[in-house]
């Protein structure tokens, strides 16, 4: 029916309206603090309101305190598409229902050139409640720019008709979010240290009663809304253990997290008869996913420096995209290695290392979920400063990723289209018949597709943020 998709506009809007928390947040893309910024590997050694993150469990070792401060992001990321070969495009048709021809699409098929920068806003606090043992912390990031950013797209040939472009799948639209997580801690004995919380997100049920009062004026429809949001949680645990010989060793577990929009529109249409049935549509998206991860993390302090290393397990294969479709995502193992320098008494000096593999596997079917692995580098600094007598701590960092580079070659083995088809599809049936000759079209024949990713893409850049925090 035509008038559907006024409908599903109107409810996108209205939803997007909710604050909510996002796959690769801004802590999972770039870390959390100045320190964990700089330095990468913290499970074991975390310091401040930012062990809430990395490890609850090393919130004990957390002074009482506030801090604040921000960071920003640039980018030079890529996705170049390769020139369509002649043959493979779709034709127009004198059939009813078939496809948008090749070069009628609202967008041309187009590069991807960067990622919108995310500027915001860093907030942390630790408080002990008049206890020794127990600490209470919050953490949260604020955007600037834009408080939301949501986004849906399809990752086939159906985002030809909309955007006709692909993107980053876990670096682009989900960093921008608000991301709040609370957790406490208390120190079990002289050695051991065990905390737990939560990060808090929203979610919505959405429902939509249209009514139609004349099918042939499809833009003046009558709508109330139904708006139901969700409060959800997800998990943080963690545990420290400090070893002999200045050594400490860290566990820490992070379960999964995602906003999801789920409902219906229910429509009804002036003239139809009362026992009919009320269209019906199902609506679900999850436009902000973050999977769950298991970490191990040891630290070692020698003399003036302090070395750490991380090994963090994440379960990406939970993963669903945008519009609720679960993927053939991997578990990837993402390793950190850090060192501290302590060259003065109020002074030290943190550089880091790291290596992200990417979950998303060979993409030379039908989808077009795009990833790149990404080393790691980084460099930042902390400074203790006396101010009237009040006691402040200053932190800076910078950190660049390089995207390393991956072309896609798309396999042009033919499959029709279908919800289950995993190759590249043909979009026009090669049994379609020309209604004036009984015949097949002969333009029909062989594969005709207008998937924006065929045949093939290379992806690649790099990302990087630099921020500071002030802690008093």
């Amino acid at each position: 029916m035509r008038y559907e998709p006024y409908a599903c506009a109107l409810l996108l809007g209205v939803a997007s309206l909710w604050p909510v928390q996002a796959s690769a947040g801004p802590f999972d893309l770039y870390g959390a603090g100045a320190r964990g910024s700089a330095m990468g590997a913290q499970v074991a050694n975390a310091t401040g309101p930012w062990a809430i993150y990395y490890n609850p469990g090393a919130l004990t070792g957390a002074d009482v305190g506030l801090t604040v401060g921000g960071f920003a992001t640039y980018n030079s990321a890529q996705i170049a598409l390769m020139n369509r070969p002649a043959g493979y495009d779709i034709p127009e048709l004198d059939v009813a229902n078939s496809p948008t021809p090749t070069g009628a699409e609202t967008n041309a098929r187009q590069d991807t050139d960067g990622l919108e920068p995310i500027y915001g806003l860093t907030f942390g606090g630790v408080t002990s409640l008049g206890t020794k043992r127990l600490r209470l912390g919050f953490i949260a990031f604020l955007p600037t720019t834009e408080l939301l950013n949501m986004t849906a797209r399809y990752n086939d040939e159906r985002e030809r008709v909309f955007s006709n472009k692909l993107r980053f799948e876990l670096i682009d639209a989900n960093p921008q979010r608000f991301d709040a997580e609370l957790a406490i801690a208390y120190r079990l004995t002289e050695w051991a240290s065990f905390g737990i919380g939560g990060t808090f997100l929203t979610g919505a049920n959405v429902g939509t009663d249209v009514y139609l009062q004349d099918p042939t004026d499809q833009e003046n429809i009558d709508i109330n809304l139904d708006v139901r949001t969700e409060n959800r949680w997800g998990l943080l645990a963690g545990l420290q253990v400090l070893l002999p010989h200045d050594m400490k060793l860290g566990v820490s577990y992070r379960g999964p997290v995602s906003f999801r929009i789920s409902g219906e529109n229910r429509l009804q249409v002036n003239g139809v008869a009362d026992d009919a049935e009320e269209p019906r549509q199902t609506l679900d998206w999850t436009p902000k996913y973050s999977p769950g991860s298991l970490a191990l993390g040891f630290a070692w302090n020698v003399g003036s420096y302090q070395i750490a290393a991380d090994a963090r397990w994440v379960l990406w294969s939970d993963y669903r995209d945008s519009h609720s479709q679960r993927t053939n995502f991997n578990d990837v193992l993402q390793t950190r290695l850090g060192l501290e320098y302590e060259y003065s008494k109020e002074d030290r000096l943190q550089v880091g290392l790291g290596f992200d593999p990417t979950p998303i596997p060979e993409q030379s079917g039908r989808t077009n979920y795009v990833d790149n692995d990404r080393v790691l580098a980084s460099l930042g600094s902390s400074h203790d400063v006396d101010f009237y007598g009040q006691g402040f701590e200053f932190s800076w960092f910078l950190q660049f990723q390089i995207l390393l580079e991956n072309t896609i070659n798309k396999d042009a083995t033919i499959q029709d289209c279908s919800d289950s088809a995993t190759k590249i599809c043909d979009e026009i049936s090669d049994s379609l018949i020309n209604p004036r000759t009984g015949q097949p079209f002969p333009e029909a024949q062989g594969l005709q597709t207008g998937n924006p990713g065929f045949p093939g893409y290379t992806s690649g850049g790099w990302i990087g943020a630099v921020g500071g925090e002030v802690t008093f």
